[in-house]
């Protein structure tokens, strides 16, 4: 007959070994000696309550990580993980419900403010889409699209006003 105590000792090395520390270190950290962290883990004695609580917090272990066996470990972790990109699921999903609240009820607003800032999209005779070099001094029209080139369009409304602007100085 196994009792879940029989886990302790080699839970606690696993758990120590992952988080990078010696058994020294530990005993030092929480405030015991070595010679009982050498026996938890060789199961020749068990922690008292006060020192478990110790262990369980340094770790942030739960139940499980401290007297589970390593398939139960295993099922709680894939659980924990689980919920975490459940978690992160919902967030998402948050996140895109403020978007199409935002695009329902300020729509207008951010269409305006592109309209503002991004001259029309300029094309060809014959309705190609038109691009330019970004790089290039000279501002030659492109129909064929190359990585690097942007969208070629007309001066915004926002940039023709700051051209003028003398304009409205009088």
């Amino acid at each position: 007959m196994t009792f879940i105590i029989q886990n302790f000792g080699p839970n606690l090395a696993r758990l120590r070994i992952e988080k990078g520390v010696s058994q020294t270190q530990l005993a030092e950290d929480l405030g015991i000696g070595k010679q009982s962290i050498s026996d938890y883990e060789k199961q020749k004695s068990y922690p008292t309550f006060a020192n478990l609580d110790k262990i369980a917090e340094y770790f942030n272990a739960t139940p499980t990580q401290l007297f589970g066996t390593s398939k139960e470990i295993e099922l709680e972790k894939s659980v924990l993980e689980s919920n975490e990109y459940s978690d992160k699921v919902s967030e998402i999903l948050k996140a895109v419900k403020y978007i199409e609240h935002f695009l329902h009820t300020d729509g207008q607003h951010l269409e305006d403010l592109l309209y503002l800032t991004k001259g029309n999209q300029l094309y060809t005779e014959d309705g190609e889409e038109l691009y330019i070099d970004p790089t290039s001094q000279k501002k030659t029209f492109h129909t064929q699209y190359e990585p690097g080139f942007i969208v070629a369009r007309e001066k915004s409304p926002l940039e023709l006003l700051i051209e003028n602007k003398e304009l409205f100085d009088k």
